[in-house]
Order: C-alpha cells, then sequence, then structure tokens
C-alpha cells in the first residue's frame, strides 16, 4: 500500500496529466500547475490562473470535483497505511485492518472518479487539439491499481487471517 501512495503522490503532484506537441509549441498541464513553452522557452502557471476559452479553468467545478476528490483519494490512502501500521505494530484488533481495508477501497473510489472526471473533460483543457495522456496520469492509474489490489489482500486477511 505504501507503493502505491508513492506512486500516487508522484502522478499527483506531477504536470504531465495532458500532452500537446504542435512543433513549435509544447503544452502540458496536471492539477496544479500548466506549463507552456515555445522553442524551449517554458512558461509555467497555476491551473487556477489559466484561463481558456470558456473562462478560468480553475473556477469551472469539474476541475474543482477532479481535484477535491484526487486529494480526498489521497487522504484515504494516507489513513489506510496509517491504520495498517497500527494493526502491524502489534495492535492485533480486528477493527484495524477493517479500517485500513474501508478507507483503501475509498481511496480507490475517490481516485477513479476523479479519473473520470478529467477523462469525460479533456476536451476543455486541450481546447480540442491532439493530445496524448502523460505519465502523470498513467502514474496515478497505476497507483490505484495497486491500491486495488492491496485492497483485495485486505479483505482476503481481513476474512481468513488469524485474529486474536
Amino acid at each position: 500500500m505504501l507503493i502505491a501512495l508513492l506512486v500516487y503522490v508522484i502522478g499527483f503532484s506531477t504536470p504531465h496529466f495532458v500532452d500537446i506537441e504542435q512543433p513549435p509549441f509544447k503544452i502540458y498541464g496536471g492539477l496544479w500547475v500548466r506549463c507552456q513553452s515555445l522553442h524551449d522557452v517554458k512558461d509555467c502557471m497555476d491551473t487556477a490562473d489559466f484561463t481558456g476559452t470558456e473562462g478560468n479553468l480553475g473556477n469551472r467545478g469539474w476541475f474543482k470535483t477532479c481535484k477535491a476528490t484526487s486529494i480526498l483519494g489521497f487522504v484515504s490512502l494516507f489513513m489506510a497505511i496509517m491504520c495498517a501500521g497500527l494493526k502491524l505494530c502489534d495492535f492485533m484488533e480486528r477493527r484495524y485492518i477493517i479500517a485500513s481495508t474501508c478507507m483503501t477501497i475509498a481511496a480507490v473510489v475517490f481516485i477513479l472518479v476523479a479519473v473520470i472526471v478529467f477523462t469525460q473533460n479533456v476536451e476543455e483543457v486541450t481546447f480540442t487539439l491532439p493530445y496524448k495522456y502523460g505519465f502523470s496520469f498513467a502514474l496515478i492509474i497505476v497507483g490505484m491499481c495497486i491500491a486495488v489490489i492491496a485492497g483485495v489482500i485486505m479483505v482476503v486477511e481481513c476474512f481468513m487471517g488469524v485474529h486474536e
């Protein structure tokens, strides 16, 4: 689960959700930063300050939803690790593994909602230019998949493990 958190944090915080390459322009952006480069001169700005064709990107409801559910996914993964840590630190009570399992499932749901919301509205970020999803987007999905695997293992542990 710690690996899921680390992979998710890297994807969550880097600005390569969407990459647009129209030589000599390069545009890439994430949830927090959007960068544009022309002839290797890079200009980055906060996504809240980026103004697109339909207004400020940071003020759009879908973008706020994507950021909020991504943050909730991070917090849920972190709390799941804390609960699993309590179980590992000689607190052999079943409630910690149940709490960790529930938090992991919640994290997966939050991350999945963020991914779906972003992919359904990606045209507002790319202005219908040809784009490809960047490594940040892939890392978020990989982190979510690792969390799913960890959640399944914890469900098996919860129902078949030995508890005092």
